[in-house]
C-alpha cells in the first residue's frame, strides 16, 4: 500500500507470523515494502520517514515472540540522508542494515533523486532502530539463530544486476543463502529475466 507504512507493518507481520508459524527459518519482504516502491517524491517526506522509523520498532518488538529471521525492505534516514535498505530482524532485535549499493537512474528508474548509494556511508556505520545502535553496511552476513548451517547475505534489487554483485563476495565470505529484495515498476518480461539472470548465478 503506497504510503501506508501502518497498513504495510500489519502485513508483513501477518505474513511473517504464518512463516514462523509453518517453521520458515528465513522470511525475505520487498524492497522498500514497508512504503512502496513507487511512493517517489514522498519518500523525503518527513511523516513518511518517522512512521518507517515507528514501523520498524513495532516490527522489532513484534519479533521478540518469533524464531524466523527476517528481512523487510524499506526507506531508511540515518543522519541527513535517506538509504533505500534491508533491515534484518530477529529474536526482538535488529539485526543489522545492508543499505543498496546500486541506485538505478535508467529508463523507469530515478532512485539518485531519492536515495544515497551504500559507498556515501562512512567504513564502519551504525543506525538506531527501536533505540539501540544496529550495524550499517554491505558486509554484513547473517548466522539464523537455532540454524547453523544458515549464514544469509543480502543485497538489493538493482545490485544483483551488475557485473559483480555484492553477492561474490558475500559467497566468497560464507553466505550460504543470498537474499535479494526486490521490486520495481511494472515492465513485461522482467519476472523471467530475474528467474533468468538467478539461474544463471
Amino acid at each position: 500500500a503506497v504510503g501506508d507504512v501502518e497498513r504495510n507493518v500489519s502485513a508483513t507481520l501477518e505474513l511473517w507470523r504464518r512463516a514462523d508459524a509453518e517453521g520458515c527459518a528465513l522470511a525475505a519482504f520487498t524492497e522498500l515494502g514497508l512504503t512502496g516502491y513507487t511512493a517517489r517524491d514522498l519518500f523525503h517526506d518527513r511523516h513518511l520517514q518517522d512512521g518507517v522509523h515507528a514501523g520498524l520498532a513495532a516490527l522489532v518488538a513484534a519479533s521478540a515472540e518469533l524464531s524466523t529471521l527476517a528481512i523487510v525492505g524499506a526507506p531508511l534516514r540515518c543522519g541527513d540522508a535517506l538509504y533505500n535498505v534491508a533491515v534484518a530482524i530477529q529474536g526482538g532485535r535488529a539485526l543489522a542494515v545492508v543499505p543498496k549499493s546500486y541506485l538505478p537512474t535508467y529508463r523507469e528508474f530515478e532512485e539518485r533523486r531519492w536515495f544515497r548509494a551504500a559507498a556515501d556511508l562512512e567504513a564502519v556505520a551504525t543506525t538506531r532502530i527501536a533505540g539501540a545502535a544496529v550495524p550499517m553496511g554491505t558486509d554484513v552476513l547473517l548466522a539464523a539463530e537455532g540454524c547453523p548451517d544458515l549464514v544469509v547475505g543480502v543485497e538489493l534489487c538493482e545490485d544483483y544486476w551488475v557485473h559483480v554483485p555484492p553477492s561474490v563476495y558475500a559467497v566468497s565470505a560464507g553466505a550460504t543463502v543470498i537474499v535479494n529484495l526486490s521490486a520495481s515498476n511494472f515492465v513485461i518480461g522482467k519476472a523471467e529475466l530475474r528467474r533468468l539472470l538467478a539461474r544463471s548465478a
